[in-house]
C-alpha cells in the first residue's frame, strides 16, 4: 500500500498495544492508471512536544531541566523502547526525531511518529532489536556521554540485577556479571554502529564519484573539455 496507508495501519497496531501516536485525522491517495503517484496523511499537531535531542537539551528542553532529570528521561526512554519490542512491534527507521516527548503534570509522554515502518512480529529477534537500538545510537547517541550511553542500554535490558538481601558476595557477582554482560553488549552495538556508518561513507564516496564522471562525461564537451561542476 501507500505510505499513508501503511502510516493508518502503524497507528492501529500503537494504539491497539497502548503506545503513543499522534492521531490520524485524514488520508488521501492521488492515483492514475490505477498506480498511486502521491498520498498525504493530515495527524494531531504534537504542539508541546519536542524531538528526542531537542528535550534533553537544557537550551531547549523544558525549564529546570537538570541533569538528574535528563537521566530520568533516558530511563523512560529507553523502558518505552524496550515496552514496544517485547509487545512484538518493529519499525524500520527508529531515528530520535521519531520520538517526540511531551512533560506532562502526572507523567512523561512518548510518542512514536514516522508511522509508516511499524509492524507487528510475532517474535522479536534480538538482530531486529540490536537494529533499532543502532539507529537510536546513531541519531541521538552525539548528544550523549558514553556512560548515558551505558546507561540506556542497562536500562533497556531491564536495569540493574539485585541478589537477595544478606547476600554480599553474590550482590557483588551479580554486579559483576552485569558489568560484563553490559561490555558485551556495548562493543556489539559499537561495532555495528561503526559498520553502518563506514556503509554510509562508502555510499556518499561513491555518489560523489558518479556525479565528478557524469559531469565530466556529459558537459565536457560542451564546455571546451574543461570540468564543470553539477
Amino acid at each position: 500500500g501507500s505510505r499513508a496507508a501503511r502510516s493508518l495501519k502503524g497507528a492501529e497496531l500503537l494504539r491497539g498495544a497502548g503506545f503513543a501516536r499522534p492521531t490520524p485525522l485524514a488520508a488521501m491517495e492521488l492515483r492514475r492508471g490505477g498506480a498511486v503517484e502521491r498520498s498525504y496523511l493530515l495527524s494531531e499537531a504534537l504542539g508541546q512536544a519536542r524531538t528526542f535531542s531537542a528535550f534533553i537539551d537544557r537550551r531547549t528542553g523544558p525549564a529546570g531541566f537538570s541533569y538528574h532529570s535528563r537521566a530520568q528521561v533516558l530511563r523512560a526512554v529507553a523502558r518505552e523502547v524496550r515496552r514496544l519490542h517485547d509487545a512484538g512491534l518493529f519499525t524500520s527507521d527508529l531515528q530520535e526525531t521519531n520520538l517526540m516527548l511531551e512533560q506532562r503534570p502526572e507523567r512523561l509522554q512518548v510518542y512514536f511518529v514516522d508511522l509508516d515502518g511499524f509492524r507487528r512480529l510475532r517474535s522479536l529477534a534480538w538482530r531486529l532489536r540490536r537494529r533499532n537500538l543502532v539507529q537510536l545510537d546513531r541519531s541521538v547517541g552525539r548528544f550523549l556521554s558514553y556512560a548515558e550511553r551505558l546507561r540506556f542500554l542497562r536500562d533497556y535490558l531491564g536495569g540493574r540485577e539485585h541478589a537477595p538481601d544478606g547476600a554480599r558476595q553474590r550482590q557483588i557477582f551479580a554486579a559483576r556479571n552485569e558489568r560484563l554482560r553490559m561490555h558485551k553488549l556495548a562493543v556489539e552495538l559499537l561495532r555495528e554502529r561503526a559498520r553502518k556508518d563506514r556503509a554510509s561513507q562508502r555510499q556518499a564516496r561513491y555518489r560523489a564519484l558518479f556525479r565528478t564522471l557524469f559531469c565530466a562525461r556529459a558537459l565536457g564537451p560542451r564546455l571546451g573539455g574543461l570540468r564543470a561542476r553539477c
